[in-house]
């Protein structure tokens, strides 16, 4: 077995390498094949409505049943557009962002005892990464 540097081993210990390695496993799980995914079924109405009907479509397409996320599209979609790229890149970085709140909150749930944080990266980070 490969016995690593005491430097390398320090940093992965350390709180500041949990994001590192979540956003690492991101782009492993996501980016080698973000050119050949596209926009899928349930993006394209999405996709329609901020097109043609702009915010206000949005805030009444999720008006009855998720109005946070109308709120969300409305500021990202004009981000977004139609880039299948851009759908893509958005998808993984709401990912790390899950996989980072995941890790926060377990941070909060055990504050004195942080060997459940400081581990490498659980199985439910790991889910919200991928």
């Amino acid at each position: 077995m490969m016995k690593l540097p005491k430097q390398i081993l320090a940093f992965l210990s350390a709180d500041r390498a949990v994001p590192l390695i979540l956003a690492v496993v991101c782009a492993a799980a996501y980016a080698p094949g973000i050119r050949w995914m596209g926009i899928y079924w349930d993006d394209w109405p999405l996709t329609w409505i901020s097109q043609n009907l702009g915010n206000a479509g949005l805030a009444q397409y999720f008006s009855t049943n998720r109005p946070v996320w109308g709120l969300l599209y409305q500021l990202t979609m004009p981000v977004i557009g139609v880039s299948p790229l851009a759908w893509q890149a958005f998808a993984i970085l709401a990912r790390l962002l899950a996989a980072l709140a995941c890790w926060t909150l377990i941070r909060q749930v055990w504050p004195a005892r942080r060997w459940p944080a400081l581990q490498p990266p659980s199985g439910a980070q790991i889910s919200f990464a991928c």
